[in-house]
C-alpha cells in the first residue's frame, strides 16, 4: 500500500478522499486494453482496497478511544467512510496516539502527508476547509485587476547595442569561397 500511496497519488489539489477511489485514495486506473500490466494493477488495487478494510474492520471494534471518537462523528455526519479513511491515515502515516484520530498536525514541510491531515482534521471536527492553505491563491489574486492590461515593452536598439556590444562589429567575409573549408 505504501508504495502506491507514497508515490503522490492522493489528490494533491485539495487532498480529497474520494469514495469513486481504491480506498478513497488512490486513483482507477483507466485502460482500453486489458493487458497484464492492467492486471497486475487491478491485483495490487484489490490488495490495498482489503487492507483498507481490514484497518476498517480493526478500528470498527472501537478499542481505541480515536476510533469510538471517529465512529461518533461519522454517524453525527453520515461520514460512512469516514472511519475507514483515518484507519488508513493512521497505517499509512504511522500515527500511534491511542486518543487523537489523526496525531498532531505534521510539520509544514511534509506535503501531502500534511494535505491529507488537513482533509480528515475538516471532516472530523466540521471545521476548516480541508486545503492545506486555502488563502494563498486567493491572497495572491486579491491585490491583481481583474483585466490587467499587458505589459509591453518597445526594444530600444541603442540601450541593446551598449548590453551587447558584440552586435556592433560585423564580420567582414572571408576571400575564400568555401566559409566551412580551413585556409591553408
Amino acid at each position: 500500500m505504501a508504495g502506491r500511496l507514497s508515490s503522490g497519488l492522493l489528490d494533491r489539489l485539495n487532498g480529497a478522499v474520494r469514495d469513486d477511489w481504491t480506498a478513497g485514495i488512490i486513483p482507477p486506473i483507466k485502460a482500453s486494453r486489458n493487458t497484464a500490466a492492467l492486471d497486475l494493477v487491478r491485483q495490487n488495487e484489490l490488495l490495498i482496497t482489503q487492507r483498507a478494510d481490514a484497518l476498517a474492520r480493526q478500528a470498527a471494534t472501537g478499542e481505541q478511544p480515536w476510533s469510538r471518537t471517529v465512529m461518533e462523528t461519522a454517524r453525527k455526519h453520515g461520514d460512512h467512510n469516514l472511519l475507514r479513511d483515518v484507519a488508513v491515515y493512521r497505517d499509512m502515516w504511522h500515527i500511534d496516539d491511542p486518543d487523537q484520530p489523526i496525531g498532531q498536525r505534521p510539520p509544514g514541510r511534509s506535503g501531502r502527508q500534511e494535505q491529507h491531515w488537513c482533509n480528515l482534521d475538516a471532516r472530523i471536527t466540521g471545521q476548516g476547509s480541508g486545503v492545506v492553505n486555502p488563502g494563498k491563491t486567493r491572497k495572491a489574486t486579491r491585490n491583481r485587476p481583474e483585466n490587467p492590461t499587458p505589459r509591453v515593452e518597445t526594444p530600444n536598439p541603442a540601450a541593446m547595442e551598449e548590453r551587447n556590444p558584440q552586435w556592433k562589429t560585423r564580420q567582414e567575409p572571408s576571400s575564400n569561397n568555401s566559409p566551412d573549408v580551413p585556409t591553408q
